[in-house]
């Protein structure tokens, strides 16, 4: 059962993050990427998965503490 919705903009950071380090990895499949480019995108799309990640921990604290 769910007690809380997952709010917007970390389900949004989430999203892109998912999106930016899968859609990398398929580019780099058919395109020759320079290995700077490809590693560049995927710390970033993780990047934004952990920021994601850590406000949506952030926020399900403080609904707990209230």
């Amino acid at each position: 059962m769910r007690t809380g919705k997952i709010q917007k903009p970390e389900m949004l950071l989430i999203s892109i993050g998912l999106l930016i380090t899968s859609g990398s990895a398929l580019i780099n499949r058919w395109l020759n990427l320079p290995d700077f480019l490809t590693g560049t995108l995927m710390g970033f799309g993780v990047g934004m998965e952990i920021v994601g990640l850590a406000l949506l921990a952030k926020h399900k604290r403080s609904r707990l503490v209230n």
